[in-house]
Order: structure tokens, then sequence, then C-alpha cells
């Protein structure tokens, strides 16, 4: 049997474990939800035509405020049970916690993706403005 490279053994790893690590953000399922000292934009959704459209903005987001702010997509109808947890009754709906873990903001419907980076920014300069008081 040939064995592998040690450089591609390596690279095999770690596209493993960003796989793993982007599949648990994306579900949302073992992570706690909203992270602890971090703002959060929870979105939950479904496989419906608005959700869809949104699918691509959370991605662009969640590259963008990486390291900031964690943004969770969790599709309702591979689990259904999120949808009592957070009290969801229409698809999608975009949850936005602050870094205490406290909802800030609900909305229900689409949400544009330059309407979810103000409400991000305005919880980060909050989180700004309460690590500068004295």
């Amino acid at each position: 049997m040939k064995r592998m490279h040690p450089c591609r053994a390596a690279l095999l790893v770690v596209t493993l474990v960003l796989v793993v690590a982007w599949t648990a953000a994306r579900a949302g399922e073992d992570s706690l939800i909203p992270r602890p000292n971090t703002v959060t934009l929870l979105d939950l959704g479904a496989n419906c035509k608005t959700c869809q459209m949104m699918e691509p903005m959370l991605d662009q987001l969640a590259k963008e405020y990486a390291g900031r702010a964690d943004v969770i997509f969790i599709n309702l109808d591979k689990h259904p049970e999120k949808a009592k947890e957070f009290n969801v009754s229409i698809k999608p709906t975009q949850i936005f916690f602050d870094r205490n873990g406290k909802e800030k903001i609900r909305h229900q419907g689409f949400l544009g993706k330059v309407f979810m980076a103000n409400i991000l920014n305005d919880l980060l300069k909050e989180e700004l403005s309460e690590v500068s008081k004295p």
C-alpha cells in the first residue's frame, strides 16, 4: 500500500477540521446559542425561497464578521425543535444577541444584508462602549 505524503495528510486533516467547524456553525446543533461573549446573529429558516435568497448573504456576513460576531443558520426542517426553543412561528426569523446573550432585536421574514450588517455594527459598537467605560 502506498503511503500518503506528510504534507498531504496534514492538509487533509486541516480540511476535515474546517468542514466539521463550518458544519457545526451552520447546523447550530451542538453549540451554545447565543455564543458566549460574542455578538450573535441567529437565522432560523428552512428550504423556502426567502430562506434560500438569504443564504448567500448570511455566508458573506459570516466571513466578513469572523472573529467579531457569529452568524449562525439553523434549518428548521432538519431541527424543528429549535422553532419551539426560540419561539419562532415565521420562517425566516433573525434574532440578534448582544455579547451577554441578551436578545436585542428580532425580525421575521426577509432581511437584507445591509440591514443585518448595520444591526451587527450597532451591537459591536455597544460592546466597545461598554468596554471603554471606567
